[in-house]
């Protein structure tokens, strides 16, 4: 049961974050990192990429719901690999597959146009033309929360 609840708060926090970005040269290398790491279940760097209060938020967050079950965010974090292989393992089937199709950058703004395919339980969602925002901060480039 334990399991069940751990998987389910990290299909939660991997939502949050998938609905608000890691510092990087182009906006697109930020959305590669992002997508890859999600792909690993790796929590971590995909708080990175997000811009900092975003970042902030999201693992305050984390924090709330690891004092739930008696644990530090950082402890869920670190384990969201493993939980994603775990869930694999019964049958989650859960993994991003995307294409950029184009970056536009104006000033320190940017927007990355993707096209991707979201599995999940033996389901997918598929979505093409998904504008994905991105600022620059100090020449790294982190997702947008706008």
């Amino acid at each position: 049961m334990k399991v069940r609840r751990y998987f389910s708060l990290i299909i939660f926090i991997m939502i949050m974050i998938c609905l608000s970005a890691c510092g990087a040269r182009k906006p697109s290398d930020t959305v590669r990192v992002f997508m890859s790491a999600a792909n690993r279940g790796d929590m971590e760097t995909m708080i990175d990429c997000l811009e900092p209060d975003a970042a902030n938020l999201i693992r305050g967050f984390t924090d709330i719901a690891g004092s739930q079950f008696g644990i530090s965010g950082d402890t869920i974090l670190s384990m969201s690999p493993g939980l994603m292989y775990i869930a694999n393992a019964y049958g989650a089937g859960y993994g991003v597959e995307y294409e950029i199709k184009s970056e536009r950058i104006s000033g320190q703004r940017a927007i990355v146009t993707i096209d991707f395919t979201m599995k999940s339980g033996g389901t997918e969602q598929t979505e093409e033309n998904v504008e994905i925002p991105l600022v620059q901060l100090q020449g790294k480039w982190y997702l947008a929360m706008n």
